[in-house]
């Protein structure tokens, strides 16, 4: 029931919204305890995770809203990336992950982690096939 067009990252909010649109009920178990690792993965490519994770925030919000709607959640989002990429000197933190957030907010231009995974599947496949 996964959106296909979701490579990674959002895909778990989408389905969670149309399964509630659809009249599911949601549950809550305050004894239940999950771990995640955020981002363990792609840890050591850091701009293409965070274009992954900005192109899957614009596809959820242009199919759930309207076009302004997407475009302010956009937009309000990478605005307060853009205000901690401001205040990171003061934290003496570095502000690039910050600022390619911000950036992503406008629009994603730059490869993700799909091209990534196409780029590893191709050269695998190929080699496979040998």
């Amino acid at each position: 029931m996964f959106d296909d067009e979701f490579f990674l990252y959002s895909e778990e909010v989408d389905l969670q919204f149309r399964l509630r649109q659809a009249g599911w009920d949601v549950h809550y178990f305050p004894s239940a305890t999950v771990v995640h690792h955020e981002s363990q993965f792609s840890a050591d490519i850091p701009e293409r995770r965070i274009n992954e994770m900005w192109r899957s925030r614009h596809r959820y919000w242009r199919k759930h809203h309207s076009g302004a709607g997407a475009r302010v959640a956009a937009l309000a989002t990478g605005g307060q990336y853009a205000l901690r990429a401001a205040a990171a000197p003061i934290a003496r933190r570095n502000p690039r992950r910050m600022l390619l957030h911000a950036r992503d907010s406008w629009g994603v231009s730059g490869p993700g982690l799909r091209e990534l995974a196409d780029e590893w599947n191709g050269r695998v496949g190929a080699s496979t096939r040998r």
